[in-house]
């Protein structure tokens, strides 16, 4: 679970994931707050910006994330976060 500023996020990699195209994906679930419930499926060697800039490519609606807040890639089966410092 990664915690973005009071806001619980849960990184894992997806085994049997309906959402998922590819057992390979990685799947970010969202929870609390209006993002609530929602999930992002990441492909392998994607990148996604996560934060609360209409141009990020996960949005989270929320004040206490910042517009550029975490860059998540899937990497050799792996999830990463990196925070960016926001």
């Amino acid at each position: 679970m990664v915690d973005l500023d009071g806001e619980p996020f849960i990184v894992m990699q997806a085994t049997r994931v309906r959402s998922a195209p590819s057992s390979k994906d990685g799947v970010l679930l969202l929870f609390g707050g209006p993002d609530d419930g929602r999930v992002v499926t990441i492909a392998p060697g994607q990148a996604c910006l996560v934060g609360a800039h209409p141009s990020a490519d996960v949005r989270v609606r929320s004040k206490q994330v910042a517009p550029r807040h975490v860059i998540v890639r899937l990497e050799s089966g792996k999830l990463t976060v990196a925070d960016l410092g926001t």
